[in-house]
């Protein structure tokens, strides 16, 4: 493989200037609400993006067997102190992560909310028993991809739930959607070759008959060029492992929401833990990096928008990347 430079976005905005809350009567209706958050996707980043690059990309795992079990061998071996990383040492205005998504208690609050009602239902699982090399607490995974299927379409999670459960999916799925709009904007200002890529494989999925249809039937499960999938959950993924799913070149994003403490994102072969807070989100090459979560206290639900290999390949393989 290429070398390439594998970074992680980082972003603070302590300068921006206070906001002058505007005084109004009443609900915003559909269509103003519409045209504020079409606003908020397309404002992007600040100007003050952090970025962190590794020039030497972490090669410990490129060509190892699909194994967690191996995985956790290879970190034992090479990094036998990666329970006692030291956290990264950023400046009191910066951190590891960038504030670009629902950082406000409401806007989290509002996706936290739909969640609970998705859960309230629940949710038939179908992939839990393939979580146990990175968590015992399994997640759910929604979207388009086609890792366990013979051509792209929606996950069998996000197919077939019953009416109700569809409804209370798609509410949710609609404010990550949002999320994942925004992190386009992101990609295409710092990783545009990536976000090149996004928006091919995104032309792809959108010229297979099938799937176009499922998309126009539910357009929140629509994420746009950034990720293709999303997956959710309770807890955190404490045990040391790397995302087979994904592709060695595209990153993917976590967001992790509600009032925790800890979770930190341990990097043994970065040599250090990323602290990241409920609303802010890290992007990292997930296939590449062995990572894991520390310890934490409250209630946290950690989102991670990603896209597939094999959508990319298949992609690629069409002639569309």
């Amino acid at each position: 493989m290429a070398p390439t430079k594998t970074p992680l976005i980082s972003h603070k905005c302590p300068t921006d200037p206070p906001v002058k809350k505007k005084r109004r009567r009443g609900k915003k209706s559909p269509e103003s609400q519409r045209k504020h958050t079409q606003k908020w996707v397309e404002q992007g980043i600040k100007s003050n993006t952090i970025i962190e690059t590794v020039h030497r990309p972490p090669n410990d795992v490129v060509g190892t067997k699909k194994s967690g079990e191996r995985i956790r061998e290879i970190t034992e071996e090479i990094f036998p102190s990666y329970h006692t990383l030291p956290t990264y040492a950023v400046p009191d205005n910066a951190a590891v992560q960038f504030d670009t998504t629902p950082k406000s208690d409401k806007q989290q609050n509002e996706i936290i909310g739909h969640w609970d009602r998705l859960t309230t239902l629940s949710p038939t699982h179908f992939l839990a028993s393939k979580d146990g090399n990175r968590s015992a607490i399994p997640a759910y995974h929604f979207g388009v991809w086609q890792r366990t299927a013979p051509r792209a379409l929606l996950t069998r999670e996000s197919r077939e739930q019953g009416p109700e459960t569809i409804k209370a999916l798609d509410a949710l799925a609609e404010c990550i959607k949002n999320i994942s709009l925004k992190l386009a904007q992101i990609m295409k200002e710092d990783m545009p070759n990536m976000y090149a890529r996004g928006v091919a494989c995104h032309q792809y999925v959108h010229s297979i008959p099938h799937l176009a249809k499922q998309l126009k039937d539910r357009p929140a499960m629509d994420l746009g060029p950034a990720a293709f999938a999303f997956a959710i959950k309770e807890g955190s993924s404490e045990i040391a492992h790397v995302d087979f799913t994904d592709d060695y070149s595209f990153p993917n994003f976590v967001v992790p929401l509600g009032p925790f403490t800890g979770a930190e994102f341990n990097c043994p072969q970065l040599g250090y833990r990323i602290p990241i807070h409920g609303g802010q989100v890290l992007a990292s090459k997930a296939r590449l990096v062995i990572h894991f979560s520390s310890p934490h206290t409250g209630r946290r639900i950690a989102i991670t928008l990603f896209t597939d290999s094999v959508l990319l390949k298949r992609a690629q393989e069409k002639g569309f990347i």
